[in-house]
């Protein structure tokens, strides 16, 4: 397996290798710029070594973090935000490199690839979410409004996301598919996503202010937290051992009465759990959608949702009702806190 994904990741690189050198070599032939075949090799290398993620190119400070209790995936972000910097850069640089010609004039043989690169980046990481969001709410009938409301019923990880609205034409039910998940540039977007999505729950000038401050706060944490948040392993051992069996959404995994040897099936069950690839997940709701069972919790699954998400593009239903309950359970917690902070100095 990871052979086979180092050939397709290679493949990739060597097809832009070839197409960057393509490109530089027509664009210094077109104004007569003598370029040897090494200079045109080692020009095109530096392009896909600089411009395209490469595990091989993370520092050593973020191979570091693998070792630690702390940081997921890191090294994917780590490599997005180096690339995308460097492709900006390279845009610039070639819109502005100059040179001249034998006969005195100044030329600029490779301006048209640099805004092309712009305009290319620029569409991937904004245009593409941004259009395909509109385009859905255009085909759908989702208005803003809905949209906002979506965004109060999705999970934690998704509220910051870019969401694509689909309405079921039979119920008139909304679905969502977190777009995020397939957008290899999501780490660049994510955090003004968190800082608009802060911003739009302000309600007069002094909320709204207060709201940026947070915003930008929230859009900070957004980009650390894959460096600094709990390795999953980590994660799920500390709600064993120092949470005393409640993770750190708050969900309780057993209580004081659970016998013992239920909770130590459970801490098995839980750890084995948190180690398992998501696509077991993917196949599971594949195989309930195709004998038409629900799952543990009585949730349907449907076939052409559950193919498309193997693709990335899974199409979640909105269950504001499933939803409710959560909220109730966080505004209960909210008020036993809050009486505790009334009642807690009484009690003394």
């Amino acid at each position: 397996t990871e052979q086979m994904y180092t050939a397709e990741d290679d493949f990739w690189k060597i097809t832009s290798y070839a197409l960057e050198r393509q490109r530089l070599n027509k664009a210094y032939s077109k104004y007569g710029i003598k370029v040897t075949n090494d200079a045109l090799n080692e020009e095109a290398a530096s392009i896909v070594r600089n411009n395209i993620p490469n595990y091989d190119m993370v520092n050593d400070f973020i191979k570091g973090l693998r070792q630690l209790p702390f940081g997921n995936f890191v090294s994917f972000p780590a490599e997005i935000m180096r690339t995308s910097t460097n492709i900006l850069g390279r845009a610039l640089k070639e819109i502005n490199y100059a040179h001249t010609l034998d006969d005195g004039r100044v030329v600029n043989p490779l301006r048209g690839i640099g805004y092309k690169r712009l305009f290319g980046f620029g569409t991937t990481v904004v245009g593409v979410p941004y259009g395909t969001v509109e385009a859905a709410k255009a085909i759908y009938g989702v208005s803003g409004e809905e949209m906002e409301a979506m965004r109060r019923f999705v999970p934690d990880w998704s509220k910051n996301s870019t969401l694509v609205p689909i309405r079921d034409t039979d119920t008139g039910e909304l679905k969502y598919v977190d777009f995020s998940h397939a957008n290899a540039y999501d780490t660049m977007i994510r955090p003004i996503n968190t800082m608009i999505n802060s911003v739009n729950k302000g309600i007069d000038e002094g909320e709204i202010m207060k709201n940026i401050a947070t915003g930008m706060f929230e859009a900070t944490a957004e980009t650390m937290l894959p460096f600094v948040s709990e390795s999953i392993w980590t994660e799920a051992a500390t709600d064993i051992f120092f949470r005393n069996g409640r993770t750190r959404e708050g969900r309780r995994l057993w209580t004081e009465a659970t016998p013992w040897g239920e909770r130590v099936s459970i801490t098995a069950g839980h750890l084995v759990k948190t180690q398992m690839p998501g696509s077991i997940d993917a196949f599971r709701r594949l195989g309930l959608a195709a004998r038409e069972e629900v799952d543990e919790y009585g949730t349907t699954f449907e076939m052409g949702d559950e193919l498309a998400g193997l693709a990335g593009f899974r199409a979640i239903k909105l269950d504001p009702i499933r939803s409710m309950k959560f909220k109730i359970a966080d505004f209960r917690t909210g008020i036993n806190n809050a009486r505790r902070e009334f009642t807690s100095p009484l009690l003394k």
